[in-house]
């Protein structure tokens, strides 16, 4: 609460924070005659998850869950699932990044092989959304420099999916630790910066102003049978 200003106009600006990450509010109030004013600032933060399809019948989640059973070779169906912020609209340039990271019990899914949606429309990668697993860290990328622009008319209500196979392989760790996959979404955290990407060359760009939410970690298990 705000009390004691003198007349006149205040610009506003609030950093709010949370367990899932923070992002910075924009407003602009009027003071009148010394009166009291209360800010409620608009908090704008996505979030991100990830499941792993189960191999027999579960009836919850269309079969999708945090654990699952799977034997040496078999094709592991994952899928991620981010969601925007509320103030979107107060972006005129909003980056959207996920990094979704396989342990070496997992061979990476091919790029052809991997769908982002953003709400109904399917995503092609270009220079603007980035889709792409590197061997070499075994990191799946989905990167939006401007997610706006990649998608006219996106609302503060579509959801983004990201869908992918991946094959356990020989280095799969057999019993309790099993074999994780986690992944993490890095966003634009403040409307008053002058963001502006070349959506239109090769370089990734991305803001200053970025926050990230906690990782999401599912965990696939396999087994073995030692007999005489």
């Amino acid at each position: 609460q705000i009390t004691n200003l003198e007349d006149g106009y205040y610009v506003i600006q609030d950093k709010g924070t949370s367990s899932e990450g923070d992002s910075w509010s924009l407003g602009l109030l009027q003071v009148a005659g010394g009166s009291s004013v209360t800010v409620t600032p608009k908090l704008g933060i996505p979030s991100v998850q990830k499941k792993v399809k189960e191999n027999s019948q579960y009836a919850g989640n269309g079969g999708y869950n945090d654990v699952a059973d799977y034997s040496i070779g078999d094709a592991v169906s994952f899928k991620i699932t981010g969601t925007l912020p509320d103030n979107l609209t107060k972006y005129d340039k909003y980056y959207y990044c996920l990094t979704d990271t396989l342990e070496a019990g997992f061979d990476g899914p091919n790029n052809t092989d991997i769908v982002v949606k953003v709400g109904s429309t399917t995503i092609t990668a270009d220079e603007n959304c980035r889709i792409n697993f590197d061997s070499a860290t075994h990191k799946l990328i989905v990167s939006f420099e401007d997610i706006r622009s990649a998608v006219p008319g996106v609302s503060s209500s579509d959801i983004i999916t990201v869908t992918y196979d991946a094959k356990l392989n020989s280095n799969t760790v057999i019993g309790l630790n099993g074999n994780g996959s986690k992944v993490q979404l890095e966003y634009s955290n403040d409307p008053n910066e002058a963001y502006s990407p070349n959506t239109g060359d090769v370089t990734t760009d991305k803001p200053t102003g970025v926050s990230q939410t906690p990782e999401d970690k599912v965990v696939v298990f396999t087994y073995q049978l030692d007999v005489t």
